[in-house]
């Protein structure tokens, strides 16, 4: 069937894809931890060495399958109050709705990389020995990274479609 569950080109919560595709979702938190992000925290999401975070594993059940593995990290100074039961449902929710934070720019870096012990464990990947990795840091309107996310997807299952505009010289 269609493939095209994710745009690249807007900013939109899994949960928000899963609604305009008219499939269902079920996560489920396998890790919530308040970390302090170290060396090798901070070399893959660009956060300060030192910085308080929230460090969140979910796996996302799309239609009874778990199709995608997201590892979180929040900055804690800006998504106060966050808590296992709100990574549960929908974390764009209450960072738009309860904190009333502008969320602006996402950059996204999409590669496929081998799968780990882990991907296998998580993912169910059979035949599959990769994954497609969508890395992203995202900033609200006053320019603070308050996300990294990477999503780990299977790779039968997923197409990201993006729409660019060309700009007029």
């Amino acid at each position: 069937g269609r493939q095209s569950l994710f745009t690249i080109g807007g900013i939109e919560s899994l949960s928000e894809a899963i609604d305009r595709n008219n499939k269902t979702l079920e996560t489920k938190v396998i890790d919530f931890q308040e970390i302090t992000v170290d060396d090798e925290i901070s070399v893959l999401t660009g956060y300060d060495i030192g910085e308080p975070v929230y460090l969140i594993k979910r796996l996302r059940k799309i239609d009874g399958e778990v199709l995608i593995s997201d590892t979180n990290y929040f900055l804690k100074s800006e998504i106060v109050g966050l808590t296992k039961e709100i990574a549960e449902t929908s974390i764009y929710k209450y960072i738009e709705n309860t904190l009333n934070m502008t969320i602006t720019i996402s950059k996204r870096r999409i590669t496929a990389e081998r799968a780990t012990q882990e991907d296998k464990k998580n993912l169910h990947l059979g035949k599959y020995d990769f994954v497609l990795v969508n890395s992203g840091q995202v900033f609200n309107s006053k320019g603070i990274m308050f996300e990294f996310t990477q999503s780990r997807h299977h790779p039968k299952k997923v197409c990201f479609i993006e729409t660019a505009m060309r700009n007029s010289i």
